[in-house]
């Protein structure tokens, strides 16, 4: 069945099929089918590209785990191109993906196509008689750790104690009407800790109007 999916790129997508293990997991699974006889293997590889994205964008969120199926009888997915979309948007075996890479091609049609990936495949062909399955795992995005030196390269007063002084530099200047931001680049910490702060000094229940 059908999920509707919204702001993927600013746009609603359908995802092909989602399943859910109730409180455990929930996957997104795109399926494409290609054959020989249907041609248009240029469109095929960025439309295959376009699947991944939308998987990685969706298990941002909504998604815990996303799929990509693809099952074709066309040898010019699985053989290395030479020229083309195919050297771009690359399909064939043992093709690996780079990671953060923008991808795009002039090919009619899809010329306003951009696909940005931010995790790295493999794309490993599975050959049963005349037909080629590949299988890929789009994981859920994980947020990114900051270390301590890295927070404090951005935010300088970062993790220092606030001391009686700085608390009332905090109250005279949020009475004086600094926004968050203001405060945030005077005081060289991060938004949080600036909202954190104002919150346990309660100065928005003391100077409400």
């Amino acid at each position: 069945m059908e999920t509707k999916c919204n702001n993927v790129k600013g746009k609603s997508k359908y995802i092909d099929i989602s399943c859910e293990f109730v409180d455990q997991i929930k996957c997104a699974i795109e399926l494409k089918f290609k054959t020989a006889r249907q041609g248009a293997q240029d469109h095929g590889r960025i439309d295959a590209y376009i699947d991944i994205e939308a998987l990685e964008i969706v298990t941002k969120g909504q998604f815990d785990l996303g799929k990509f199926y693809m099952i074709t009888d066309s040898t010019p997915y699985i053989n290395q191109s030479i020229k083309g979309v195919g050297t771009v948007f690359a399909t064939h075996n043992g093709f690996v993906t780079e990671k953060g890479k923008e991808f795009w091609f002039d090919s009619k049609g899809r010329e306003d196509v951009r696909i940005n990936l931010r995790d790295s495949y493999q794309f490993e062909w599975e050959k049963i008689n005349d037909w080629y399955f590949l299988d890929l795992t789009i994981n859920k995005e994980t947020p990114r750790i900051y270390s301590f030196d890295e927070v404090r390269k951005t935010h300088k007063q970062a993790y220092e104690p606030w001391t009686t002084e700085t608390d009332e530099k905090l109250e005279m200047l949020f009475c004086e009407g600094k926004t968050v931001k203001e405060l945030s680049e005077i005081f060289s910490r991060n938004d949080g800790a600036i909202r954190s702060r104002i919150k346990k000094l309660e100065l928005k229940e003391k100077y409400s109007s």
